[in-house]
């Protein structure tokens, strides 16, 4: 209706201006016949009644299209909801029978439950490894999923940030050892600052252990260090691995995201480590980011907020 009444409107319209322009001989003396002029606002009139009906159309589609594409990404967000749901659930089913798992490995390592040969030891050390690693992805999987939703939450607490550190590399240490990899802290300082202790551990062992699966062995080296700033606590862990192409540098940060390792050592994980780590940071009032030279290793940067209180 509303283009109808343009179309109508506009046909008065313009047969009125041209009457009016005839009438006042606003260009002189009449010059052209009224028939003339009645004929011209035919044409035009003509002319503006399909150029309003393609408008008119135009918009339709336009309108079907938007509420189409709209449609569509409703369901896709259905189906995002669903799977990530459904992925939750699995991770915390697995969780429960991992627990067990990996705690009696340790203690038969421990030789706990009586002595074990080399042979036992090595199986057993390999069953251990690979129940670690379907833990931290089960971790992940739930982490992300809570992140997702709001409904990680933090529990601060007034730590040595110093202290904090070190323990991400002394829980790394041997992973750096198994690689050949040389962990070498710069600049540490003590000094206290309100964060979840957990949370912050779980992010550095994240940034050092994919730092130690970037680095060559033998020559591999991972630098994690401090700067204490006037407002805020810079946090890096730099390596001097291959490094990361600038167009991938975006990409990091998301979801299930991996990099193309093509040219280091394969690896495994899934894509959620820094998508974590960035909420973590994020949920601290800090941000997170990745400076990278191909060729000359890559620098992942934390910055925390001094006067935070979680």
């Amino acid at each position: 209706m509303i283009f109808v009444g343009i179309i109508i409107i506009g046909v008065a319209a313009i047969n009125l201006i041209l009457y009016s322009i005839y009438e006042a001989e606003l260009f002189g003396p009449h010059q052209v016949q009224k028939s003339d002029i009645m004929i011209f606002g035919f044409v035009v009139s003509v002319a503006h009644t399909i150029f309003t009906i393609l408008i008119m159309r135009l918009v339709k589609k336009t309108r079907i299209a938007m509420l189409l594409t709209k449609d569509e990404e409703t369901k896709l967000q259905d189906i995002s909801t669903a799977k990530d749901e459904f992925a939750a659930m699995v991770a915390h089913e697995l969780k429960t029978p991992l627990v067990p798992i990996v705690s009696y490995a340790q203690m038969l390592l421990q030789d706990v439950f009586g002595e074990l040969n080399e042979t036992q030891k090595t199986k057993l050390g390999t069953i251990l490894t690979c129940a670690e690693s379907a833990q931290r992805i089960v971790t992940d999987m739930l982490d992300i999923n809570k992140a997702e939703l709001k409904q990680l939450k933090l529990h601060s607490e007034f730590v040595d940030i110093k202290k904090v550190i070190e323990e991400a590399i002394s829980l790394m240490s041997s992973t750096a050892a198994l690689h050949r990899v040389l962990l070498q802290s710069q600049g540490l300082k003590s000094f206290r600052i309100d964060i979840d202790r957990i949370r912050i551990l779980q992010v550095l062992t994240n940034l050092i252990r994919n730092a130690i699966d970037f680095v060559p062995q033998d020559t591999g080296l991972v630098k994690i260090g401090m700067e204490l700033q006037s407002r805020h606590i810079e946090i890096y862990v730099t390596d001097n691995g291959s490094g990361i192409p600038k167009e991938q540098i975006p990409n990091l940060f998301k979801k299930f995201y991996q990099m193309d390792t093509s040219s280091t050592r394969n690896r495994g994980g899934t894509g959620l480590g820094l998508a974590i780590c960035r909420s973590i940071v994020e949920l601290h009032g800090g941000e997170i980011w990745a400076e990278s030279q191909l060729g000359r290793g890559t620098s992942m940067k934390i910055v925390l907020p001094i006067t935070t209180r979680l």
